[in-house]
């Protein structure tokens, strides 16, 4: 923690200011580049970290200048994943960056007739149409959405999220690609965006990990992968995250997981983090009448399959122990701590007392509505593949994970760390909005340097840990993460002597 930061007379926490630093990033890493390199036949890929802005600019610059100075009709967003594309998360920037033009919007999962878009589009309406990549793949079987892409692709642009999931291009690449390999890959997903070129549309990708096919180490099939501008550097990141407060490897490994008592000491680890953060959250407003309505904070733990032979900290071995939550954890979060577990199989909620809620079903992304709503009890979360990808809770304050890969190269023999990047991208997402830097700015004004000072540091830190194996995956992963994310020590650097 650094020392005490002398007050300055100006307003260094107006929000203009903030958005400004974030704005003029946004422009030069995303937008720019994308605007640039409209009419290069290939999927063109911009490569950022997570939480620098990527869906932000999907929805709030480059769709507005589609329809308007890009001269297009029909906007298109794919995602691997239901959970980026939140419907509701969608109209919030729309109403905003398109309230001068006018869009029809048909969104994934909705029903809709195809002529319907057909007679929107030809009738010079401009579309709005998001799809995952399972949705596509049938879409892509309506003669009418291909016929429209016969018509319409030059004035179709379409953004792929997550553009490092399942995209190799071909079975023989997946090993050296990924790490896995996959007896019976298709390359379905890849296929969908060669089909996209073919047609005359504009295809790009967003990415914070790229493959090694996209970074042209590997040689893809059917199309060819460009990244089209350069990774951010750290200090133009510093805006766009959350700090780390401690990153950091623990001091056992896998191979003393059959002592359930490191899963119960680090689940007491995290809960205790949140619990005294929101309480001294709280304290900081005990002499104003001002209003926090963000004020929830949030851990994830990171567990394994139930494949293997060798005693796993799995998810079935979780809700074991939940049955030993009250007398475990005592009091202390009785009434205010439920826990989610969300898995391939679906997701569940329980309480306090290990017990099942009947709110969990077997499928849709409501768990992800209930970490981010203020009103819910619910602060842990427990993951297997769901925490690499498609998660978006800015209010992760705590993380652990038990997982250690194994993934390698067949040629160069390297450990892929795409999981790893993808895990820690979910707690590096900013925990501020705008009210927060209005609750910022009044506690600095009113109660000095300090105060505004620690409100920062309490809301949009994270902590977090890793279990790590003989590969050193999680060491080596850490160290990578050091150069993009930036710590709280440096946050404060930049930020007081920027402003």
């Amino acid at each position: 923690m650094t020392g005490p930061i002398k007050q300055k007379s100006k307003d260094y926490s107006d929000y203009t200011l903030i958005q400004g630093l974030r704005d003029l990033s946004t422009d030069k890493y995303i937008f720019e580049p994308i605007k640039n390199n409209i009419g290069l036949p290939k999927i063109k890929i911009i490569y950022a970290s997570t939480g620098f802005g990527k869906n932000f600019a999907t929805w709030m610059k480059i769709a507005p200048w589609w329809f308007t100075e890009g001269g297009g009709q029909l906007f298109i967003v794919v995602s691997p994943f239901l959970e980026t594309l939140s419907k509701r998360e969608i109209q919030d920037y729309t109403d905003e960056s398109l309230m001068n033009v006018t869009a029809r919007k048909y969104f994934n999962g909705e029903k809709y007739s195809m002529y319907d878009v057909k007679q929107d589009l030809s009738t010079g309406k401009n579309v709005i149409m998001t799809f995952t990549d399972k949705s596509l793949i049938n879409k892509m079987k309506d003669d009418t959405f291909m016929d429209i892409l016969s018509k319409y692709g030059n004035k179709t642009i379409t953004i792929r999220d997550e553009i490092s999931y399942g995209m190799t291009s071909c079975k023989e690449n997946a090993k050296n690609n990924t790490g896995w390999n996959y007896q019976f890959y298709k390359a379905a997903y890849f296929t969908n965006f060669v089909k996209l070129l073919e047609k005359g549309v504009e295809v790009f990708g967003l990415t914070a990990t790229p493959t090694r096919e996209q970074l042209e180490e590997l040689k893809s099939k059917n199309a060819d992968y460009e990244i089209i501008n350069t990774m951010p550097p750290k200090d133009e990141l510093i805006m766009n995250q959350k700090w780390w407060n401690s990153v950091s490897t623990t001091d056992y490994t896998p191979d003393d997981y059959s002592d359930i008592n490191l899963l119960k000491n680090e689940v007491k680890l995290g809960l205790d983090t949140l619990s005294v953060k929101e309480r001294k959250i709280s304290n900081l407003f005990d002499e104003s009448s001002y209003l926090d309505t963000n004020n929830k904070l949030t851990m994830m733990i990171s567990l394994q399959s139930d494949a293997g032979y060798k005693p796993k900290f799995t998810i079935s071995r979780f809700e074991e122990m939940l049955k030993e939550f009250p007398e475990e954890f005592g009091d202390r979060y009785k009434g205010k701590t439920y826990i989610v577990t969300t898995s391939t199989l679906g997701w569940k909620e329980y309480d306090f007392y290990g017990n099942e809620t009947g709110q969990g079903d077997k499928k849709g992304d409501a768990w992800l509505g209930l970490m981010n709503d203020q009103s819910s009890d619910v602060r842990l979360l427990i993951v297997l593949q769901k925490g690499q990808y498609g998660i978006n809770i800015p209010s992760l304050s705590y993380g652990i994970s038990f997982r250690d890969s194994k993934s390698n190269t067949d040629d160069t023999d390297d450990t892929v760390r795409t999981s790893s990047k993808q895990f820690m991208g979910r707690f590096i997402r900013t925990n501020l909005k705008r009210a927060d830097y209005d609750l910022f700015n009044k506690l600095t004004n009113d109660f000095g340097v300090e105060r505004g000072r620690e409100f920062l540091q309490l809301k949009n830190t994270f902590d977090f840990r890793a279990v790590d194996g003989p590969k050193n995956f999680w060491k080596d992963s850490l160290e990578e993460y050091k150069e993009y994310g930036n710590s709280w020590d440096e946050f404060v650097s930049y930020f007081y002597k920027r402003v």
